[in-house]
Formats: C-alpha cells, sequence, structure tokens
C-alpha cells in the first residue's frame, strides 16, 4: 500500500483508491454468476455499506446486513415474506439470501479493522469520512496495521498528545484552588532552591470522568493532483512562506522526480522565487536557466538567491555568511544580475551585503564580459580606493619630509619612518624614487648612523637634500592627482544619482511636480510613500489623480495594504505600531499622525478597489458564490513567513468562535428542519399502513389479509417508537438553541531541556479590561486569582532530559466567568525565562484546550484541543493567542513581544503587550469578506444569500464543513491559506 497523509488540509492520499463497496459488489456479481440458478435472473443494482438492491426478474429485493428490510428475525417469517413473492422462487430466494448473508458477514470482517482503526482516531478528535472508511476497509489486516502505525502516531504529534503531562501540582486545579497562598509561595521556594528537583508529595487522585462532547474534525480522501496542487499554490503565493511550507517543498522536491511540472510560470513573492530557485538548482539534475533567468528582475532578487544559497534566509534581514560559489554557481549570478534593471540604486540599498557578495563571485573576472555591470558593482567604490591610496601615500611623504627637517627627533620617529618608508614601497614608483627611498632609507638606517655623522656627513647631507627635493616634487603630483580624482567622484556622483536621492531632493526644495513625476516612474514606491506625500505635498488632487492613473501598475499586495491602511486613515489611532519585516517583533510608538479626511480616505480606498479589480477580472469567471458572515472577522494572512508549525492554519489578527468548530445556530436550525421533516414522512408512512391495515380487513382472503395486517402491525409498532425517539430528540435540540454552551479554556505548556542547556519555560497570562488597562496577572510569581477564578498548576524551572517525558504547566481560566467580573481580554504569553531562543530549544509545545468541564477526566484529553503549535520563534517571549471573552472569540497573534534579552516576566512588559493588543485587536487589515466580494464582482460572479442556493461548480467560503456538502462545490476555508494567498491574492497577469 502506497499512501500519503496532509493532516493539515485533513486529506489522505492513497496511490489507488477503491472502495469496500465496490469490493462487496464484485465479490456478490462472481458468487451469483457461479450460481446456476441464479446468475440468468439476478443482479446487482448497487451496494451501499452492507445494504444491497437486487433485481431479480425485475422484482428489486433489498437485503440489509444479510436480511430482507422491513423483516424481523424468525424463519416462519422469512417463509412467509418469500411466499409472497412467488411460490416459484423460494428455492431461488433462499439461495440468494444464503449468499448475501455470507459475503455480509465477510465485509463486516473486514470492516472491523478499519472501524477500529476509526475509534483510535476519535479519541484524538479525528474521524474518517465515509469515502476514506470504504477505502481503508478495503485493506489487508496489514496495511491497515501499517497505516495506523503511520496515522495514529503523526495524529497525536499534532494534537500534542505524544507527550506526557506532568504538572506540579497532579490534582490540579482543586489542588491548587484550595491551597493558600502560603504553602504555594514556599513549595515553589524550594523547588527554586533545589534548581528544580523539589516537588511537594501529593497523593494522586483518581478523577471523575464525564461524557465529552466532540465535533470531529474529518480526514478525507484526495488524489495526487490535490498534492501537487498544493505545493503550487505555495510557490504561487503572494506572501513569503512559512518555515513549515518550506520543509514541505523541500521534501516535495527531493521526493517527487517530476516537480518541475508543478513550478509555476510565475512566482510572485521574491522570497519564494529565491527559495524555490534554490530547489530546482539543488534538485533539478539539468535546470532550465532560461526560465528561471526570466524570473529575476531585480539585484535584490538576486541577492536574496544569493543569501538562501548559502543558508541565509531570504529577508536580508539578518547576517549572511555568503559561501564560496563554484565557478559555475558564479556564472549564473552574473548572468542573472547582467539582466536586471535600474541596478545602482538597488546595489545601493545593500552595499554592504554586496560587498560581502563580491568577495566571493569576483565581478573583475567577468570585466570583459559583462563590463557595464562590473563598472556598476564597483560603482563609486573605485574612485574612493583610489583616493584613499592616494592620501596614503601623501601621509608618507609628509611624514619622511616633517622627520627630515627634525632630524634631531631622528630617534623618536623612526617607527613613523618605518612605517612611511613600507607605505611607500607597496605602491607603484620610478626609479628615481626607488633610488632616493634607498638613500633615505640609509641614511637613517641606525646601523649606519655613526659612520654617516663623521666621514660622510657632507655627502649625506647631499644625498639628503636631493631627497627632499624629490620628495617634495612627488608629493605635489600626488594632491595634483588626488584633486583631479575628487572632481572625477563628483561628476560620476552628479551623473549616477540615486534615484531616491533625486526625490528628496526635489520634496526639501519644494518642487512638488518634479518630484511626483519621477515618483510616478515607479508605482509601487508612489503608493507606499502615500501617505507620507499627503503631509509633503500641497496639492491633494494633483496627488490623488497621479495615484489614479498609476493603480493599475501597482501590485495587489501593496493594493491591499494601502486599503487596509486608509480604510481607517480617518480616525485618530492611540498609538502606532509598526511590525519589523522578517523579524518576529514589532516597534511601539505613542506618537500618531493626525487623521485625514474621510473622503479622501474613501477616495483612495476606491482607486484601490478600481486596481485590484482590474488584477483580478482576467482570472476564471466565478459562478455563485456564498461568503460567510464570519469572513468579516478573517483577516487577509500578510506575516506568513514567521507562523509557527501547528494543528491549525490562522491568518494573524482573524478572529474564531470559542466551541470547538460548534454549528452555527442556522446550520442547528437546519439540522431540526431536515429532523421534522423526516418526522412527518414517518407520520405519512404511519397512517398509510393504518388505512393498509383497513382496506385489507375488507378483502375476502382471510389468509392473506392476516398475514398482511400482521406486517403492518409491526411495521407500526416500530414507527410509532421512532416517531417517540425523534419527537424527544428533537425538543432537546430546541432547547439546546436557546442555551448558551458554557466554554472553559485549559492553557497549555510542555517542554524539556536541552542536551546541554537546563529550559525553565513559563506558561502566563494577563487580564484586560474594555479599555486595554491591565487587571491582573497570573504566572510564575501569581500563581492563582481567586477574584477572576484563574489558576496556574505550578511553576517549573527544569525541563528535565531532552529524551524524558519533559514537564508541562497548565492554567485554567473561564471567558464567562471573567467577563462578568468586569475585565474582557486575556493575553497569553510563553517565556523562555533562562533567555534561549525558542528557535534554539529542542521540544517546545504551546496549545489550549476548550471543555465544559475542566474538574472530570483527564488533564489533557487530545479530543478537546482547539490548537496545537511547536514553538520555533526567533525570540524568548512570544504572544501566542488573545481571548475575547466579550465576543467568546479568540485572536490568532503568533508574535514576539521582543528579541532582546528583556522582560523575562509579564507583569513587566505592559508597554510592548499593549502594542500587540492595539495592532491586532483592531488591525489595520482588509478581511476576507471584502476581498472576496471583488473577485465576485470583478470575476461576474453572483453572489447568494443562502448556500441551499449554490449546485455543482458554485463555491462556498464557510469557517467549517457544513452539515451537508453539496457534491461539485468547491468549499474554502480561513484556514485554506494556500489557496487564498495563490488564487485571491495575486493577479491574473
Amino acid at each position: 500500500m502506497e499512501s500519503d497523509i496532509n493532516i493539515e488540509l485533513k486529506k489522505f492520499y492513497f496511490e489507488k483508491e477503491t472502495s469496500i463497496c465496490n469490493v462487496f459488489k464484485d465479490a456478490l456479481v462472481k458468487r451469483i454468476f457461479e450460481s446456476e440458478t441464479l446468475k440468468d435472473h439476478c443482479t446487482i443494482e448497487s451496494c451501499n455499506g452492507i445494504s444491497v438492491r437486487v433485481n431479480m426478474d425485475g422484482t428489486i429485493l433489498k437485503f440489509t446486513n444479510g436480511h430482507l428490510e422491513l423483516k424481523e428475525e424468525g424463519n416462519g417469517e422469512k417463509e412467509e415474506k418469500v411466499q409472497k413473492i412467488s411460490e416459484d422462487v423460494d428455492k431461488d430466494i433462499n439461495e440468494l439470501s444464503t449468499l448475501i448473508i455470507e459475503e455480509t458477514e465477510k465485509i463486516k470482517n473486514r470492516m472491523v479493522y478499519a472501524l477500529s482503526l476509526n475509534e483510535n482516531m476519535n479519541n484524538l478528535g479525528y474521524c474518517m469520512d465515509e469515502k476514506m472508511l470504504n477505502t481503508v476497509a478495503t485493506l489487508d489486516v496489514s496495511d491497515v496495521e501499517k497505516l495506523s502505525n503511520e496515522l495514529i502516531p503523526l495524529l497525536k504529534v499534532i494534537v500534542g498528545d505524544d507527550v506526557v503531562y506532568h504538572p506540579f501540582y497532579p490534582n490540579f486545579p482543586s489542588q491548587v484552588i484550595q491551597m493558600k497562598y502560603w504553602d504555594l509561595y514556599f513549595n515553589a521556594l524550594k523547588h527554586y532552591w533545589s534548581r528544580g528537583t523539589y516537588y511537594p508529595y501529593t497523593k494522586e487522585e483518581e478523577r471523575p470522568t464525564s461524557v465529552i462532547e466532540v465535533k470531529y474534525k474529518n480526514i478525507t480522501i484526495g488524489k495526487e493532483e490535490d498534492l501537487h496542487a498544493i505545493m503550487t499554490n505555495l510557490m504561487s503565493a503572494a506572501e513569503a512562506i512559512s518555515s513549515q511550507d518550506i520543509d514541505d517543498l523541500t521534501t516535495y522536491f527531493s521526493n517527487y522526480e517530476n516537480f518541475m511540472d508543478n513550478v509555476p510560470e510565475v512566482i510572485p513573492n521574491k522570497e519564494n522565487l529565491a527559495i524555490v530557485t534554490n530547489l530546482i538548482l539543488t534538485y533539478c539534475k539539468e535546470p532550465p536557466m532560461d526560465k528561471i533567468s526570466r524570473r529575476f528582475t531585480t539585484v535584490i532578487d538576486v541577492l536574496k538567491l544569493a543569501a538562501v544559497m548559502s543558508g541565509g534566509s531570504a529577508t536580508l534581514s539578518e547576517k549572511v555568511r555568503f559561501k564560496s560559489f563554484s565557478n559555475k554557481e558564479r556564472r549564473f549570478i552574473m548572468s542573472l544580475l547582467n539582466n536586471c534593471q535600474n541596478r545602482l540604486d538597488d546595489f545601493y540599498v545593500h552595499r554592504n551585503m554586496w560587498e560581502r557578495v563580491c568577495e566571493r563571485i569576483h565581478p573583475s573576472k567577468f570585466k570583459k564580459i559583462y563590463p557595464d555591470l562590473v563598472e556598476d558593482l564597483n560603482g563609486s567604490y573605485r574612485f574612493k580606493k583610489e583616493i584613499k591610496n592616494i592620501v596614503k601615500q601623501i601621509q608618507s611623504y609628509d611624514a619622511l619630509l616633517t622627520i627630515n627637517k627634525n632630524e634631531k627627533k631622528w630617534s623618536v620617529k623612526k617607527k613613523n619612518v618605518e612605517n612611511a618608508l613600507e607605505e611607500l614601497k607597496k605602491g607603484k614608483l620610478s626609479d628615481e624614487i626607488k633610488e632616493n627611498i634607498k638613500i633615505f632609507e640609509q641614511y637613517f638606517n641606525g646601523n649606519n648612523k655613526k659612520q654617516l655623522s663623521s666621514n660622510n656627513h657632507e655627502t649625506s647631507t647631499s644625498d639628503e637634500l636631493k631627497c627632499e627635493k624629490v620628495f617634495e616634487q612627488k608629493r605635489q603630483e600626488l594632491e595634483n592627482k588626488l584633486t583631479l580624482v575628487k572632481k572625477e567622484l563628483t561628476e560620476y556622483k552628479n551623473t549616477h544619482q540615486r534615484y531616491a536621492t533625486k526625490v528628496e531632493k526635489f520634496l526639501d526644495q519644494g518642487y512638488d511636480h518634479d518630484a511626483l513625476e519621477l515618483l510616478c516612474q515607479r508605482p509601487g514606491v508612489f503608493s507606499r510613500r502615500l501617505d507620507e506625500l499627503l503631509n509633503r505635498v500641497k496639492d491633494h488632487n494633483q496627488l490623488i489623480n497621479i495615484f489614479e492613473t498609476i493603480a493599475n501598475k501597482v501590485s495587489v499586495k501593496v493594493l491591499l495594504s494601502l486599503k487596509g491602511y486608509f480604510q481607517k486613515r480617518n480616525e485618530k489611532l492611540k498609538v502606532r505600531v509598526f511590525l519589523i519585516k522578517g523579524k518576529n517583533s514589532m516597534y511601539f510608538k505613542r506618537k500618531v499622525k493626525n487623521s485625514l479626511d474621510i473622503e479622501l480616505c474613501d477616495k483612495i480606498c476606491q482607486i484601490c478597489d478600481k486596481a485590484l479589480m482590474n488584477h483580478f477580472e482576467g482570472k476564471e469567471k466565478l459562478n455563485k458564490v456564498y461568503i460567510s458572515k464570519d469572513f468579516h472577522k478573517y483577516i487577509i494572512p500578510m506575516d506568513v513567513r514567521t507562523s509557527n508549525s501547528s494543528l491549525e492554519t490562522y491568518s494573524k489578527g482573524s478572529r474564531f468562535d470559542f466551541s470547538y468548530k460548534q454549528l452555527t445556530m442556522k446550520e442547528q436550525e437546519m439540522v431540526i428542519k431536515d429532523k421534522e421533516d423526516d418526522l412527518v414522512k414517518k407520520k405519512s408512512r404511519l397512517e398509510q399502513l393504518k388505512q393498509n391495515i383497513t382496506n385489507e380487513n375488507e378483502k375476502m382472503d382471510l389468509d392473506k389479509t392476516k398475514l398482511d395486517s400482521e406486517m403492518f402491525e409491526k411495521e407500526i409498532q416500530k414507527l410509532e417508537k421512532e416517531i417517540e425517539s425523534d419527537q424527544q430528540n428533537i425538543e432537546k435540540d430546541k432547547t439546546a438553541l436557546d442555551m448558551e454552551k458554557g466554554t472553559n479554556v485549559r492553557l497549555f505548556i510542555w517542554w524539556t531541556n536541552n542536551e546541554d542547556q537546563v529550559v525553565d519555560i513559563d506558561l502566563s497570562v494577563m487580564i484586560y479590561d474594555e479599555n486595554l488597562r491591565s487587571r491582573v496577572y497570573v504566572s510564575f510569581s501569581e500563581m492563582k486569582s481567586d477574584y477572576y477564578e484563574i489558576y496556574h498548576s505550578g511553576d517549573i524551572v527544569n525541563g528535565g532530559d531532552i529524551n524524558g517525558d519533559g514537564e508541562a504547566e497548565f492554567i485554567d481560566l473561564d471567558p464567562d466567568y471573567i467577563i462578568g467580573m468586569g475585565a474582557r481580554y486575556i493575553a497569553v504569553s510563553v517565556i523562555s525565562y533562562n533567555e534561549i531562543p525558542f528557535k534554539n530549544i529542542k521540544n517546545c509545545k504551546f496549545g489550549w484546550m476548550e471543555r465544559e468541564d475542566l474538574e472530570s477526566n483527564e488533564l489533557f484529553e487530545p479530543k478537546t484541543v482547539r490548537q496545537c503549535l511547536d514553538i520555533k520563534s526567533d525570540c524568548i517571549f512570544t504572544v501566542p493567542v488573545v481571548f475575547d471573552c466579550q465576543t467568546r472569540e479568540f485572536i490568532w497573534v503568533d508574535t514576539a513581544l521582543t528579541q532582546k534579552k528583556c522582560c523575562i516576566n509579564i507583569e513587566n512588559s505592559r508597554n510592548p503587550m499593549n502594542g500587540i493588543l492595539y495592532y491586532y485587536l483592531d488591525p489595520l487589515k482588509v478581511n476576507l469578506y471584502d476581498l472576496v466580494n471583488l473577485h465576485i464582482q470583478a470575476r461576474n460572479g453572483q453572489r447568494v444569500e443562502f448556500m441551499e442556493e449554490l449546485s455543482e461548480g458554485d463555491t462556498a467560503f464557510v469557517s467549517s464543513l457544513p452539515y451537508k456538502c453539496v457534491e461539485g462545490v468547491t468549499y474554502i476555508r480561513p484556514t485554506d491559506l494556500d489557496i487564498i494567498l495563490s488564487e485571491y491574492m495575486t493577479s491574473a497577469c
């Protein structure tokens, strides 16, 4: 059995797709064909699970679980039913029934192993859908076991059930609730004094059990094409992909031979372009250099590639140690650079990094092939280098002349003489200069000083004067040359003035028209500086008109960012928060800009909308489209690169409801309506059966009437029981609609030490009110808040052996109770107390469970896990999530609070924490609802209000899969980031 798994998308890929229904049908067809009495009279109409429809000489027979439908157990009743069909085919019916019973038992035996696997998946919160269950049921026992050994451990890792959770207080939370502050404090001290080896003796109590209601996450079967489509989507993403996505692409390129067939023609994000190109160069035997070259348009693109090839980051925000490129790689890099435009400006942006690259690719060796490129690479550096050499020579001659005039101080200046002479010898010298330097050197040679000062004093003095004259003449020549080179440098700077310098010069001098004319040449730069220009340029109408003219040339990413920013630019912000590119950290500033006129902001947003629709209109036409109102709460994914690997993929700043994907109110009403419709049908059937009994009693054939009446009465009794049960269930469902189901939250972390380092991870929460004023915190220094009923399981400072069980901390909280006590927001933080960056910690998990009862069942119940992630951020303090108790939502953050070694407890980090709250609670971003609406308008789609209006070929944007899925309808969830980034945030061009 060959298979592959994509749990993130909840799909399982089989090399060959089959179904137990087909196996069942084939077995029955074979058995019937082997029977001389049945093969000419029976055909199998359909098989669905263990239900079979057989056509016997025009009569449809329905078998369920091996028996005829509407039959009770008992041979006598079976004979009566067979007699009713036909006395002549009694023998054939018996043979057919026996055959179907035998094959049904075989199928049931085969399904046992698949059902057992499914039950194990249920314990982890997952379930096979019908399609996958039918496929797994066809596998041999060994294949099911192999599948189980592969799938179950993977699911355990994803939900965090692959490790053991040992809290400080094993009877948490009741134990912590009952303990006094003094006891908690003293136990913590003893634990710290022992360096994490002391644990208070506690007899672990048996925890009560209760039924856990779970909405299972379905895993279904996908095709191999789906896997290729996912990889293509990742490469086509508009945003830089995460490290986990990069790992997935690496696995794909290294294991799939024909990966080049699925590499898209256009890779819009430049970081992704560098990553994908490096993978192609690594795993493709004959890389298509022509196709690769066309994708690189700027020297910054090439620099990103060089960084990735050297094992660095494509963000260029970190220091890169460039490798020694092979000759083939040097030629390739130089050829890419030669095809780029605007090289001078881009070289200057990362000039220090380019100097290190040039040390590795040796561009001077390519001067004959790419003379213009080499000149651009050298830039003004060649003038500065020459000036530096001339200045050094002048300084050397000055030193010699000064020493010569102060002969009495020769011993003090001896070192200066040696340095000056050494520096002069490095340059190109004429024979005359060399001879004079030699004479000068002999004159000041300590070994000959005595001889020179006696017999040859007159000769030496003459030689000394001659040297001085030659040196002065040479120094003047160097001065003249220096003046000439400086003039050439000035002319070069004037003729090769950088774009940004020209723009700033015009703006500073008030030449707005010239500045705008220059900015028009680069629409992306113009758009990114639009807010700044509104403050510096007086004529706003001219500015907006120019923007409207060039907007269609601006990228989708920039337009979406611009729209998100200006849709709230008419409001005065409380603070300004900046996300630093390439770094999982923020810059927080309380000085804010004055608000802009709302009409101006609306005009800019309208221009952005129009330009975005122009980008989208070339994509494939949309049919009917349904958008869930929840999509107003989901933010377009704009910061994916720093995301941690997690159970569910969320876009940062998006809001999601509590209660583990419960059915919406409308879906619950739909379930009730379906049950009521089914109840009406059963009641109608009941009335029909009663009428049939009355009709049969009026017939003359008493024996037949008695037989049929008994059959009808039994069915009536069965229906009456079903109707009574259905009515009770419907009443329960209606009552549940009026009840607000409470959801408690249990946060958890788990970690171990590194091989040579003790690791101390802390789980903390900070509680805020409506106005973002901090109310209270719960952390290692404050173990509980009785007022808000928030409890910590105990601080542990030693993670234990790297291959051991590890340690765990929990925090329990009730959002409904917290909002009732006057607070609203809960900011969660995970801190590396001993300042080891998370990326350097081998094992570290964070997540939370959503549970009705925190006192019962196990401390860690995998089926209740809502989110679980491996923290690998380049920081020591991260905020994964914020809970909004009022709206009963969580806001996904997954962002570092700081990268610096500070703020090692939550109570000392209020300012940066406020920055995160301001940035994500009301983000200046476009939501998915507005983005999809733009696509509908641009691509001639028809928006519908209800999912019931959809049919094959339509699209539904939903929070989770609905109660009923329509065949042929494409369902897109907010967690399908690969689809959103590649299909809905890119241009058709």
